[in-house]
């Protein structure tokens, strides 16, 4: 049996792709988020009554992660890692995204955001995000696109060491699997265990119970997004590296 690793930005449907695959297949998710199974809840106790003079719950949660191996590191992590061992016996998957519509979702939603965030878009695209200590990162600040570009290019390095050491890995794309989750699914399956004859389609958002699949279809199907970046399609289309993301079919605005 192959345990399945997934990485991913903020926002790019880790979650649910996670869910797909325990919903349709008999392959473990390896855990990567606080929440999830393998994570001993005693053990973030522990660490939030010796930190009891840390307010912040990113420390927190940095001090948890900091006690498991590589194998079981933050799914949003930046994968510099220098060995691609600790992965042996396993499918790894990273999630992917139209840098435009990511850096409209997580001004959105700015998940572990440690200042205040900015009032507009646009100020946003120039604001200093600050990476928690699983992020890999030495806790630097980046531009938002910055990041993102950063997690991609740690991800393809990656990907050669995984090649190298004859680990399976693929990529998916955030539209993709909005859009047709079976069809992604299948191309994923020769990977996976037991795989399901009927495919379950996830059709409640794993985010938002006011947000259908159907909403998701109809607002990613129609790239609705991108009126939403006109003011700033300009600024935003210079500060990515659109050659970084030509391999996913992604263009300028």
């Amino acid at each position: 049996m192959m345990d399945v690793k997934i990485f991913g930005e903020r926002n790019t449907a880790t979650r649910a792709l996670k869910e797909i695959i325990q919903l349709n297949s008999a392959s473990v998710v390896i855990p990567s988020a606080l929440e999830e199974r393998g994570f001993n809840l005693v053990d973030f106790l522990l660490e939030e009554l010796r930190l009891s003079s840390v307010k912040s719950n990113e420390q927190r949660s940095d001090a948890v992660f900091s006690r498991y191996g590589e194998r079981a590191s933050w799914k949003h992590c930046a994968t510099n890692f220098k060995l691609a061992q600790p992965f042996k016996d396993a499918y790894l998957i990273f999630t992917v995204r139209h840098p435009a519509s990511w850096i409209l979702s997580l001004y959105q939603n700015p998940y572990h955001l440690l200042h205040k965030k900015p009032s507009s878009i646009g100020d946003f695209l120039h604001f200093d995000w600050k990476t928690v200590a699983r992020e890999r990162l030495d806790q630097k600040s980046f531009k938002p696109l910055s990041l993102y570009q950063k997690k991609i290019n740690a991800y393809k390095a990656f990907c050669k060491m995984l090649a190298t050491a004859k680990i399976p890995f693929s990529f998916v794309k955030f539209e993709d699997l909005i859009l047709n989750q079976e069809k992604t699914f299948q191309t994923l399956s020769s990977n996976l265990t037991n795989v399901e004859k009927d495919f379950s389609e996830l059709r409640k958002s794993t985010k938002s119970q006011k947000k259908s699949l159907d909403y998701y279809k109809n607002y990613y199907g129609k790239e609705l997004w991108r009126k939403e970046l006109v003011e700033v399609r300009v600024v935003l289309n210079d500060m990515v590296n659109w050659e970084l993301f030509s391999e996913f079919d992604y263009s300028p605005l």
